[in-house]
């Protein structure tokens, strides 16, 4: 099954992958910059941390799915399903230290994604 998945990754499937991969990655660091100003600037504490970053990966997993999935414009769950994955691999490389677990981290990845490439194709 899972030959059956790979087997048809064209140059243009691989683009539009690459591509909500950068923008998943790119809305990481923006939505992580702006929730550390709110918890700088307002009385939240440190613990609550760990949900803001589960709630920051959802966000961006779902919107690199669904451009990946709207850039290709057919198989959506695959192509939010890779990205998603993609999104935990690069994640899990730049891993320091993170408090969140990681099976947790890896649905809060590809089914965010999948939801994502499911939307852009209905």
């Amino acid at each position: 099954m899972i030959k059956n998945i790979f087997k048809d990754l064209s140059p243009r499937m691989i683009k539009g992958i690459s591509l909500g991969l950068a923008a998943a990655a790119a809305a990481i660091l923006v939505l992580s910059f702006i929730i550390s100003l709110i918890v700088y600037h307002s009385n939240l504490t440190e613990s609550s941390l760990p949900a803001f970053a589960l709630a920051i990966i959802v966000i961006a997993a779902f919107g690199g799915g669904f451009l990946a999935a709207r850039l290709n414009g057919s198989r959506g769950l695959i192509n939010g399903l890779i990205c998603g994955l993609a999104l935990f691999c690069l994640l899990l490389i730049l891993r320091s230290g993170s408090s969140i677990p990681v099976p947790l981290q890896l649905l809060c990845c590809c089914l965010p994604g999948m939801a994502g490439g499911f939307l852009a194709i209905k």
